[in-house]
């Protein structure tokens, strides 16, 4: 207690909203024990919250700390209206606001109460009404209340023992949470149920007192409380245990019989979702069973949908890229699609569309996986590409190298691109030439006009697209000139013209290959 505190105030309100007033004629910041007469309105309650409140600095922009510990309402009546106790209201608080309620947050964060008695008119305790309240010990609560709403008494963690009013049905899902200190309860014959994570986190709680009746437990009631003996609990209990862990049980067994390549990966993402805090809706046990199920279901799905894929290299030491997964309505996790290769992946995504090797036609044994950082690398025309892959639909390049030209290569590669480079000359010089066609035979004219267009089909060609096509067709002696056409000028049809560049490029490469003298360009 700091000094100078006033050990009890008991004050008689004139009417609702005068608390402030009444305040100003006591130093209210060493108020310690506070008793209150009369009609209070959200106007008082903002006021206590101020003397109530290590935050209140922080939430009300005041330099100034109450010292508020014990409050007594036992003979006040709260009615609505007045200036809100929060510094904004949620949307749907015309909803709420309702006379003899302790409303949504009315003391949430008063973390220097210690004990606080409610009036004998409330009727209601609602959602998060006392949550973080962390040094109160004692709630006195009148038996006029029939309802009190999820996360009422959350992060109550000074809150040893509490004794509930005799009407109420249903203790809500997490109305306890995380009340560390909570070492027993006596649950009113009224309970029926009892929702999920109502006690999640309570360490300390060692007793509860149940009815004299069977009560309906949901999932997640009693996580974390070691102290308690669940076996004992069972006896005064019934709950959906045992249909809920066949459930995860199934699902799990099916990702080992289905799935192999990424079995750690994909059980993770299902335990993921089973260790979820899903909160189950129905007034039987029946209902929420069927609403875990269901909840269960999609975010089993949701995480299958954001596993990552990944590249690996598959037993013919080809790279390959991992399937991805879903949960089918037999509650079987299966592969969606089979394992591919990589570059069939690359191709069918068009991943390449924005790199510099964007109109190369990759083959599986093109690219190189990198097990150590988990890259993989493309080589086309002594340059190595080397890509990570984000596992879905994106590539970043990481680097690209030139290998050293070796002499002898280069020299060849001279006089390939020498043999193509004159032949292709030779056809646009013959095809450009200016004749009088009207002095030709029908059989001069037709070969002229097909050495014109093939001159005009070359002419057509970028210096770049050129390269590409004689460098591709250098480093792949196999490859047929017409697909590379295809590939480098991004045609969408093939024309006679084209037909007739690939006869002739390849016949002037079949004359390079047979008169070289060497090794093979490959």
């Amino acid at each position: 207690m700091i000094l100078g505190a006033i050990n009890k105030l008991t004050l008689k309100l004139e009417s609702a909203g005068t608390l402030d007033n009444a305040l100003r004629k006591f130093n209210r910041y060493k108020i310690n024990h506070l008793e209150l007469v009369g009609d209070i309105n959200y106007y008082d309650i903002r006021t206590i919250r101020q003397l109530a409140s290590s935050q209140y600095c922080q939430v009300y922009n005041n330099k100034l700390y109450g010292s508020l510990s014990i409050l007594d309402l036992s003979k006040v009546s709260i009615i609505r209206g007045g200036y809100f106790y929060l510094n904004s209201k949620p949307s749907y608080y015309y909803y709420l606001s309702k006379d003899n309620v302790i409303d949504y947050q009315m003391f949430s964060e008063c973390d220097l109460l210690s004990k606080i008695i409610l009036p004998n008119s409330i009727t209601m305790i609602g959602y998060e009404a006392f949550r973080e309240c962390t040094n109160i010990e004692s709630i006195v609560l009148p038996n006029s209340i029939i309802q009190i709403e999820p996360y009422a008494f959350a992060s109550c963690k000074g809150l040893k023992s509490i004794v509930l009013p005799e009407k109420i049905t249903m203790i809500k899902h997490h109305m306890f949470e995380n009340c560390i200190k909570l070492e027993s309860i006596q649950l009113p014959n009224s309970i029926t149920s009892i929702d999920a994570f109502a006690f999640d986190g309570c360490t300390n709680l060692a007793f509860i007192r149940f009815p004299d009746h069977i009560v309906d437990v949901d999932v997640k009631v009693f996580r974390g409380c070691d102290s308690l003996n669940l076996e004992e609990i069972s006896k005064y209990t019934r709950d959906n245990t045992e249909a809920i862990e066949c459930l995860h049980d199934s699902i799990r067994n099916s990702v080992r019989n289905n799935i192999h390549s990424q079995e750690k990966e994909v059980l993770a993402a299902v335990n993921a979702a089973i260790e979820s805090d899903i909160e189950p809706v129905g007034k039987t046990l029946e209902e929420k069973k069927e609403s875990y199920k269901s909840q269960l279901i999609s975010k089993v799905r949701e995480n299958l949908s954001v596993m990552p894929r990944k590249v690996f290299v598959n037993s013919q030491g080809i790279a390959s890229i991992t399937p991805t997964y879903y949960l089918d309505n037999d509650l079987q996790v299966r592969p969606d699609i089979a394992t591919e290769s990589m570059s069939d992946f690359i191709t069918k995504e068009e991943l390449l569309k924005k790199t510099p090797i964007a109109s190369v036609m990759l083959k599986p044994e093109d690219i190189k996986f990198n097990e150590s950082d988990g890259t993989f690398s493309i080589k086309v025309n002594r340059i190595t590409y080397t890509f990570e892959y984000d596992g879905e639909y994106k590539l970043r390049k990481i680097s690209e190298s030139e290998d050293p030209v070796v002499n002898d290569v280069a020299k060849e590669f001279e006089k390939y691109s020498g043999i193509l480079t004159k032949g292709i000359e030779d056809v646009i010089k013959e095809g450009s030439k200016q004749v009088d066609v009207t002095k030709m035979s029908p059989k001069e004219r037709i070969a002229y006009n097909k050495s014109a267009k093939l001159a005009s089909f070359f002419n057509s060609l970028t210096p770049q697209q050129l390269s590409d096509i004689l460098n591709q067709g250098f480093a792949a002696p196999e490859s047929s000139y017409l697909d590379l056409i295809e590939q480098v000028t991004g045609a969408l049809d093939i024309t006679p013209e084209m037909k007739s560049a690939d006869n002739l490029l390849s016949a002037l490469r079949t004359n390079y290959t047979t008169n070289k003298d060497g090794k093979s360009n490959c």
